[in-house]
Parts: C-alpha cells; sequence; structure tokens
C-alpha cells in the first residue's frame, strides 16, 4: 500500500521518571510547502523547523527524525512511504510503539529495534489526515505529530501472466425441468432389414384326437419287438362296484392305554432368581411299565411376594434331570396379581422310573403356587 507522510507540526514532548530528567520541546517546524510531500524532518533541539527553540537533552526516550522506506521525491526531506517508518532518537530499544489518529490509538509492530532506532509496520487502519507517532518506554515516552496523506494513483502496471487455473468447484444444484417440447411429426418408414437367423425349435405340441377304430384286418406276421412307447393318459375313473360281503371278525388287538399318573408341585417362595432357574419342590418319579409315548399335561401358577416383582415369572418342566420338555412358559402378573397358565408336551419314555422337576425364574421376589401335571402313558 503506498503512502505519503508529511510533518508538518513537529513536537517532540520528553516524558521522563527519573530523577532530576526534564522535558525537552523540540524546535516547530514549517507547514507542508508541498502537497507531494512525504516526510518533512523536524528533530529534536529545532534543528529543521522554522522558528522553534533547540530542546535540552533529557535521559529517557527522545525521538530526532521520522524516515520513510521508499524513494527521495522533489523537496528536500521528501520522502515516499509504503509500509515501514524509521524512526531515529535514543532510548528506543524495547520501547513500544503506535499512532493515534482520530482519538484511536493503532498499535505498530517493531520490525526490528536498536538504542538508537526503530523500524515499524505502519498499522492497516492508519488513513490520510493528522497524526501523532508515540514512543513509550517503560519510563518515558516521546510522540511526534505527523500528517499522512494519500498520493495519486500511479500508472497502471503490465498485466501479469495467467495463473494456473484453480480446482473445479462443487456441483450446482439441479435446474428445474422445462416443459415438454411438442411432438415431432413421424419420419418417413425405414427399409425392411434381412431376415434374421432361423430360430430354435419350438415346444412339442400337444397329442392329438384318437382317431376311429378301422376294421379288422388278417392277421400278419410277427415282426420284431418295437421300442416301449409313452404311456398314455390315465382314463377316468369306474363306477363304483357293489359293497362286498362283511369279513369275519378279527382278534381283539391291545390296549393302547397303558396308564395315567397325577403329580403336584406345591408352592414355594423363591427369591433372586431372575436369570438361572430354580427347581421348586421336590422332584416327583412316575413308573412306566412298557416302551412308551408320554403325554404331559402340566399347569403352572405363580403370585408376585413384592411390589418389585410386577413382570411376571417363566416355568418349564424337566425330565430326568436333563430334559426340557417344552418351550419356555411365561405366566405374567396383571397389575401385581397371580396368573396360570397350561401347556403340554409329548417324549418317548423307555421301561422304568422316570423323574419330573417343575423350574421357574423371574423377578426378584414371587411365589409359586402348586403346579399339577398329569402324565398319560400311551403305545
Amino acid at each position: 500500500m503506498l503512502r505519503f507522510v508529511l510533518v508538518s507540526c513537529v513536537t517532540a514532548l520528553l516524558l521522563s521518571a527519573c530523577e532530576g530528567g526534564g522535558s525537552s520541546v523540540g524546535g516547530q517546524g514549517g507547514g507542508p510547502a508541498d502537497p507531494h510531500a512525504i516526510l518533512v524532518g523536524g528533530g529534536a533541539g529545532g534543528a529543521i523547523g522554522s522558528g522553534g527553540t533547540g530542546g535540552a537533552d533529557g535521559a529517557g526516550v527522545r525521538i530526532d527524525s521520522i524516515d520513510a522506506d521508499g524513494t527521495q521525491v522533489d523537496g528536500e526531506g521528501a520522502q515516499r512511504i509504503r509500509d515501514v517508518l524509521v524512526v531515529h532518537g535514543e532510548g528506543l530499544l524495547g520501547a513500544d510503539v503506535s499512532i493515534k489518529q482520530r482519538g484511536v490509538e493503532h498499535e505498530a509492530q517493531v520490525l526490528d529495534a536498536s538504542d538508537e532506532r526503530l523500524r515499524i509496520l505502519v498499522p492497516e487502519a492508519i488513513g490520510s489526515g493528522e497524526s501523532t507517532l508515540i514512543v513509550r518506554a517503560s519510563t518515558a515516552s516521546a510522540e511526534r505529530q505527523v500528517w499522512i496523506f494519500q498520493g495519486e494513483a500511479g500508472p497502471r502496471g503490465e498485466r501479469g501472466e495467467q495463473g494456473p487455473r484453480g480446482e473445479a468447484g462443487p456441483q450446482g444444484d439441479q435446474g428445474v425441468q422445462g416443459d415438454r417440447g411438442e411432438r415431432g411429426e413421424q419420419g418417413e418408414r425405414g427399409l425392411q432389414g434381412e431376415r434374421g437367423p432361423e430360430g430354435p425349435v419350438g415346444p412339442k405340441g400337444d397329442r392329438g384326437l384318437q382317431g376311429n377304430k378301422g376294421e379288422k384286418g388278417d392277421r400278419g406276421e410277427r415282426g420284431e419287438q418295437g421300442v416301449k412307447g409313452d404311456k398314455g393318459d390315465k382314463g377316468d375313473k369306474g363306477l363304483k362296484g357293489d359293497k362286498g360281503d362283511k369279513g369275519d371278525r378279527g382278534a381283539p388287538g391291545a390296549d393302547a392305554f397303558l396308564g395315567i399318573d397325577t403329580i403336584t408341585f406345591p408352592g414355594t417362595a423363591v427369591t433372586n432368581h431372575v436369570n438361572g432357574y430354580y427347581k421348586v419342590g421336590s422332584a416327583k418319579t412316575v413308573t412306566v411299565n412298557a416302551s412308551a409315548t408320554l403325554v404331559v399335561l402340566v399347569e403352572f401358577a405363580a403370585v408376585p411376594h413384592s411390589y418389585l416383582c410386577s413382570s411376571g415369572t417363566e416355568f418349564n418342566l424337566l425330565m430326568d434331570g436333563t430334559r426340557l420338555l417344552m418351550d419356555p412358559v411365561r405366566v405374567d402378573f396383571d397389575a401385581h396379581y397371580g396368573g396360570a397358565r397350561a401347556a403340554f408336551a409329548t417324549v418317548s419314555a423307555t421301561q422304568g422310573n422316570h423323574t419330573f422337576q417343575v423350574l421357574s425364574k423371574g423377578c426378584l421376589s414371587y411365589m409359586t403356587q402348586t403346579s399339577r401335571a398329569t402324565v398319560i402313558q400311551v403305545r
């Protein structure tokens, strides 16, 4: 960015907190004689200002002059700057620099510093007009008023080379589909194409109706046995014949019913059997006289024992300590009241004694009621 700076009313103010320190006022410079001037120096002690009185040197911070980083222009002390100002003086090392314009201070970045010289970057917020450059150290400060003007625009530079093409942006939304156009006129019919290759043989057709039977001819010589033909269609079903005589009565068969047993499982309190099955009461024994099929009909019942148990419980019937006879039977509790449910199963059993055991699991605390099982032995 190109800037013009003109020092029109030069004032150097030294403030010192050291013992015996005083303030010095630099000479007052003249006004801007050249509208194209950028910087007219006016150092402490009235070195350039007209009509000013020199100030006494004092301990602390002092601004002697301000230079620019641009080129020299017409007029003594006039320079063109772009972004950097160079401040000359004493006690500048470690100081902070700001430029005040229109009542607002803008901190300037110090690029490099020594005790006699500071290079600062002019803030982007600084525009044309009256400004004050302020240098602050830990015990003293100095400031100088400067005018900043915006110069005329220079000639337009040559056009640079075209840069590389950027990456394609994201695909935009699909536009609204337009109205369908009118249907065009039908074109002329094209020439008939060449005949295509012959297709595969089609499936065999249905068999035709049988012709009328001809007159019986003379019996010819017996020929060789021919190939067995396809089986003919099945004929219509004939009329039902008369019922035959009743046969003799057969010998009596063996009785399919072998026996029936009823076993009871008293109710009991169950606590903390949510996951594993709990054996309700003791196992009951049923004696099977011969190998048979057992038809088992059982009724399960339970009630909640606590308000913590309202979801119901699950039952099953265990045979011979290893075989579960049915899928789990769920007994739900309705509004903290008990429930009951029946189930049945069939199982093959060998001759001998077999045990049956009721199993249950459910909520934290519940009471099983009396469960009854009927075991029917059939062949």
